[in-house]
């Protein structure tokens, strides 16, 4: 609660006010231009209040005058406000700012990170995983390799082709290209799709290459299901050097049984209890940590960053982060073989929705074992599911 109120005051609110005629076309203007803002209405005038930062004021004025709506600021509060009412201390407020921003700025930190060009990604992701590979708010600009960490993201996300950092003053720009899907279709070719299991199949869909199958087909672990049509020179089947290389793409289905099975026992221990405790409260404020209690080794991290905008010029990074410690209880569970069997029957049928997917169930059967030390429960089943799985085949030069 401290915390937010001085990142509150840091940014700073105006109050607008909108009478009774402007309100809802007021409301719905700010909906439609992303502003979030904090709404209540004046019962004396039928009116409404809204609180948003200076910056979004600033905004959306010249929308706003050209729009018709009429609405008037009625206050302003915060920092701005309290400089504004301390004008004779306003040269050593203005000071003390300057000197601070300069300084910040003289040094050659990261200060701002942006990120362009992702739709497949947010914005916090990205910078979340900038922040494993080495660029972060706080990281000093001369000890970041942008190559090692531009092919790090790479790697770890290959639906982007490239990936530019540069930086301008103390801010990152992260540029990233996703590739087309012309070129996410090339990549996934492969040498002919084989059944990763025996099965009869029900569909088969080409997009590249020649099928090997129609519906009604057996096959059994193993068969290829799309050829890929290889040959030509220097990249050559070595059976048959005569086919033309195309590459297989396609989607093939099938009936399969596959069996599943599930081991419950008469005592087992189970979590009774688990427990959440706040271990630690960590506040970033330019790269600098302060920490209020202790961090522990593995803790859950919430509230990620955000910028605090001061007069609508200088933005400074605050990260708010919080680490908690999980215990759990533990205690024992003692069934009888009627519970056990109950147990294992709901818990096999779970493990079986899992597996399965987006796979359509047509046939489960489920037996049960009695053992010394428990129950087992096994379950046979028949499903349509996706077969085919990529293979490549030994080249010769």
């Amino acid at each position: 609660m401290v915390i937010s109120r001085i990142i509150s005051f840091l940014e700073g609110k105006a109050v607008l006010y909108a009478d009774s005629e402007n309100r809802e076309k007021f409301i719905t203007f700010l909906t439609e231009h992303g502003v979030h803002a904090g709404i209540s209405s004046d019962r004396e005038t039928g009116g409404v209040n809204v609180r948003i930062r200076p910056a979004d004021v600033k905004k959306i004025a010249p929308i706003l005058d050209k729009s018709g709506i009429i609405v008037y600021i009625k206050d302003v509060y915060g920092f701005a406000r309290f400089c504004s009412d301390n004008r004779k201390r306003a040269g050593v407020i203005a000071g003390i700012l300057i000197f601070f921003t300069l300084l910040f700025m003289s040094t050659g930190y990261v200060m701002k990170i942006e990120v362009e060009g992702s739709q497949l990604l947010s914005r916090q992701t990205v910078i979340d995983d900038l922040a494993e590979f080495g660029i972060s708010v706080g990281t000093r600009i001369s000890e970041i390799d942008k190559d090692t960490c531009a092919s790090r993201f790479l790697a770890k996300y290959p639906e982007f082709s490239w990936v530019a950092i540069n930086f301008e003053g103390t801010t990152a720009t992260i540029t990233l290209k996703e590739k087309d899907k012309q070129d996410a279709s090339e990549d996934k070719k492969c040498d002919f799709l084989a059944a990763d299991s025996d099965g009869v199949i029900r569909s088969v869909l080409v997009y590249s290459g020649k099928a090997t199958v129609k519906p009604g087909t057996v096959v059994k672990k193993g068969d290829v299901l799309i050829m890929g049509y290889i040959s030509g020179s220097g990249l050559q089947y070595e059976e048959h050097p005569s086919l033309r290389y195309e590459g297989a793409l396609g989607s093939v289905t099938a009936e399969v049984k596959e069996e599943l099975s599930v081991f419950v026992p008469f005592t087992e221990e189970t979590v009774t209890e688990t427990v959440t405790e706040r271990s630690a409260t960590v506040i970033s404020v330019l790269g600098v940590d302060f920490v209020f209690g202790s961090i522990p080794e593995n803790g859950a991290v919430g509230s990620p960053e955000k910028y605090v905008e001061i007069f609508g010029l200088i933005e400074i990074p605050v990260t708010y982060r919080t680490f908690d410690v999980v215990s759990q209880k533990t205690g024992y569970t003692e069934r009888d073989d009627t519970q056990a069997g109950a147990e294992a029957e709901k818990r096999v049928y779970r493990a079986v929705a899992e597996k399965l997917g987006q796979a359509e169930l047509t046939e489960i059967n489920v037996a049960f074992t009695v053992e010394e030390n428990g129950v087992t429960a096994v379950a046979k089943y028949s499903c349509v599911r996706e077969i085919a799985v990529p293979t490549y085949i030994k080249r010769t030069d």
